[in-house]
């Protein structure tokens, strides 16, 4: 596993008008120190597991495309169905989870 730093994770559902979807929109972020010049980004992971309510994220990085400052802020968006569509959220590293999210707010 390469070396990675990551902290700050937050997740929450943007629920104010206009909503784009009827359930609002999730935001989920956190700060990555690639300890290179590597591009961190976060993408949802193919195939979700067994439980739908948590959402697995994968935390990836890329050499060469823009040399990236760390710390990076990552952030991943989703439209969704329902604001109580997830219940929490895992964020996995190199098949590894490196962190759950156990509470997602709700904005107003």
């Amino acid at each position: 596993m390469s070396k990675l730093t990551t902290s700050n994770w937050a997740a929450w559902v943007n629920l104010m008008p206009p909503r784009p979807t009827p359930g609002g929109t999730l935001h989920v972020t956190g700060d990555v120190d690639t300890h290179s010049a590597d591009m961190a980004y976060l993408e949802k992971r193919i195939p979700q597991g067994i439980n739908p309510k948590i959402l697995l994220l994968d935390l990836k990085t890329v050499t060469g495309i823009v040399p990236a400052t760390n710390p990076q802020k990552v952030h991943y968006n989703e439209g969704l169905q329902q604001k109580d569509q997830y219940t929490s959220v895992e964020i996995y590293y190199e098949g590894g989870r490196i962190t759950m999210i156990e509470e997602i707010r709700e904005v107003q």
